[in-house]
């Protein structure tokens, strides 16, 4: 407070201080009298404010990191009640929590190797026939060719043979899956086009494996670049029953939807889904069909037995072929054992 400009002078400072000229010798005691009592209003009031605002900070503060510890707590709580259940679960129960991560549901007693997934949220937890049935997007006329062909004719498909290769997305495994129809005398699909959008998921689930941009995302992606290399609109309920189905939540905030590939329960779900488009569920994999299904770069791992343990998994018996590189795969056992 200067008196003789008539001026309050306030400085940045988190309490600001004021100060007051000394009043000249002339001054007269009323003068004086008002200038302290201008000072003391000043202070006073730049000082309880400051005070205020600093005491509502501290327990706004005290107040969150109570809030976040007591959350803390709980979720470390939580989990502690969850592994202490699960030391105490036997070993049959711990093996059914880890299928139910894996594997759609399947039947423990069945006539034929085709009905182990037929239950319901079997196959069609993957992709059920109401989002495929209606999606045009999965028709290749190239596959519809092959379809029309009849059983000896099938197994004679050759990847070396461009034509052949090509309208089966260029999958070694799918073109497995054709051979083996041919070998156990399939019969030309009553509903081709039914049939041809089945082969169309396979072909779905074999590109999600082998999709580089994937693998250079550590498996992340966005509904947006599934649709890229699926061709699937984002309006597909197909697209969106396979994202959620294939790819797990990622923590943290993410507005484009982001979450990550399940990759075990993607190639699970590849080989479960190719063993049921063919009639007696076996199928000859060779060493390419092996390396997409095993999904590992060539300097990593044993594509051959991971190929293997991922049949076995689902309930396949193996027996080697004649050459050792290839297997037969069989779809006979109870699935979720090793």
């Amino acid at each position: 407070l200067c008196p003789e400009k008539q001026q309050i002078l306030l400085s940045s400072a988190d309490l600001f201080a004021t100060s007051v000229n000394k009043p000249s010798p002339g001054t007269s005691e009323e003068e004086k009298a008002y200038a302290d009592q201008r000072r003391r209003v000043t202070e006073g009031f730049g000082t309880d404010k400051k005070v205020r605002q600093n005491k509502t900070m501290r327990e706004r503060i005290e107040r969150n990191c109570e809030v976040a510890d007591s959350e803390k707590i709980q979720t470390l709580v939580e989990a502690n009640v969850v592994e202490q259940q699960q030391e105490r679960m036997p070993a049959w129960e711990k093996e059914k929590m880890a299928r139910e991560k894996v594997l759609p549901k399947f039947l423990d007693d069945w006539d034929h190797a085709r009905d182990i997934y037929s239950v319901e949220g079997g196959l069609e937890a993957i992709a059920s026939p109401e989002n495929y049935k209606h999606e045009k997007k999965l028709l290749d006329d190239s596959l519809l060719r092959l379809l029309e062909l009849k059983a000896p004719e099938l197994e004679k498909l050759n990847a070396a043979k461009t034509n052949d290769f090509e309208a089966c997305g260029k999958s070694h495994f799918m073109l497995q899956v054709l051979k083996a129809r041919g070998a156990q005398q399939a019969k030309v699909p009553a509903d081709l086009n039914t049939f041809a959008k089945q082969l169309g998921v396979l072909k779905i689930l074999v590109k999600i494996l082998q999709d580089n941009g994937l693998k250079k995302r550590d498996g992340e992606c966005t509904p947006v670049q599934l649709k890229k290399f699926t061709h699937l609109s984002t309006e597909s309920k197909l697209l969106w029953q396979l994202f959620y189905y294939l790819f797990d939540p990622i923590q943290g905030d993410h507005p484009d939807g982001k979450r990550c590939l399940h990759k075990i329960r993607t190639q699970c779900a590849a080989v479960i889904w190719a063993l049921n488009l063919i009639p007696d569920c076996w199928i000859d994999v060779p060493v390419e069909a092996q390396h997409e299904i095993a999904c590992l770069s060539k300097s990593k791992g044993n594509a051959t037995e991971t190929a293997k343990k991922i049949f076995q998994y689902v309930g396949c018996s193996i027996d080697p072929k004649k050459d050792h590189n290839s297997f037969r795969a069989a779809l006979r056992n109870r699935p979720g054992q090793l």
